[in-house]
């Protein structure tokens, strides 16, 4: 009996040794895997780097970065934002298109956007414009500007003139018939309607005036009133032609060395009102600064070939920034009927 208990016992006892051993196997085997995880994730979540910040960073990605070094967004939230951001491709500026195209008139403009155009000299030479931009243009002045009408050989100019005109009779002389049988002054009829450019030309009937000053505090307020009844339009003052040398050596009051004189007040007025001042005189006069005698039948006015010449100056003499939302008025102007007088040749007291 004491055998089979030693010999029952021995076996327990060897029972009791082999857990142990398979328990170790175990670890063992747990501590190898373990052991593999860690090589296979190791380089994906490297120790020590907060994860959590990469995330984070996500949602976020628009904020200002705090950081010197802001965290790169993932690409999918990259594209996420462009799908969500409006396309702007269409929506170019006006000031973009313009610094992108070189052409002369876009050249001027963004010239004349920069710098603040200078009224106390002449319009300077630009581009020439088509005919058709005088159609929404109104000439106003005496018959020296119905010979312009009448030679320029624009279809659908417009214009307010008479012989003998001045800067006061524009303003109390009934004279303007725009179709409805009522006669109007130059003023009221300029009153009437949009344009887009305004010339006027005054002077050479005023060089007899005892009071020169009288004839630019006239003028000035003819100009006042243009601009409040066309405030978007360009208002130019035309220089006063100049006249032959036998006229400046017979005539009692007119000649080139007044109208010069009256030039440089005009220009001043133009200067003072901010209006644009046009040295048209300077496009049909000889050396001398007289008007060639060939160029007149009178030697006050132009004949055919001077007013194309008048024309080719306006031309290539625009102002540099005008108003693009101006309305055109009815071209169904009547023109004074009275014949220039450098197609008759007859005399009168107003030279113009």
């Amino acid at each position: 009996m004491m055998a089979k208990r030693i010999s029952s016992g021995g076996r327990y006892f060897h029972r009791r040794r082999r857990r142990p051993a398979l328990l170790m196997g175990i670890l063992l085997a747990l501590a190898v895997v373990l052991a593999l995880a860690a090589v296979v994730l190791l380089p994906l979540y490297p120790v020590g780097e907060d994860t959590r910040s990469a995330s984070s960073a996500l949602p976020v990605s628009s904020a200002p970065a705090e950081s010197s070094t802001p965290a790169e967004p993932s690409a999918p939230a990259v594209s996420s934002e462009a799908s969500e951001a409006p396309d702007t491709s269409a929506s170019v500026s006006s000031e973009d298109a313009l610094a992108e195209d070189k052409s002369p008139e876009v050249e001027t403009q963004l010239a004349s956007a920069s710098v603040p155009y200078d009224y106390t000299k002449p319009v300077p030479e630009s581009e020439p414009v088509e005919d058709s931009y005088f159609d929404t243009a109104v000439f106003v002045g005496n018959s020296r500007t119905q010979g312009f009408v009448l030679y320029s050989g624009l279809a659908n100019l417009q214009s307010y003139t008479d012989r003998g005109l001045t800067v006061a009779t524009a303003e109390t002389k009934p004279l303007i018939d725009l179709g409805d049988g009522n006669q109007l002054t130059v003023q009221q009829a300029l009153e009437k309607g949009s344009y887009q450019s305004v010339y006027m030309m005054f002077g050479i009937n005023e060089l007899g005036w005892s009071y020169p000053d009288v004839f630019i505090q006239k003028y000035g307020e003819l100009v006042d009133t243009v601009r409040q009844s066309h405030p978007d339009a360009a208002v130019y003052l035309q220089s006063i032609l100049p006249v032959s040398q036998q006229v400046a050596d017979t005539h009692d009051y007119i000649n080139n060395q007044l109208i010069q004189s009256f030039n440089e007040r005009i220009q001043q007025l133009a200067a003072d009102r901010q209006v644009y001042y046009l040295d048209v005189a300077s496009a049909v006069a000889d050396e001398t600064g007289a008007l060639p005698a060939d160029a007149s039948a009178d030697g006050i006015h132009l004949k055919k070939p001077g007013c194309q010449q008048w024309l080719a100056y306006l031309k290539t003499h625009v102002a540099p920034a005008l108003s693009e939302d101006v309305s055109q008025q009815d071209s169904s102007v009547m023109v004074s009927s009275e014949t220039p007088a450098a197609e008759s040749g007859a005399a009168s007291q107003d030279p113009a």
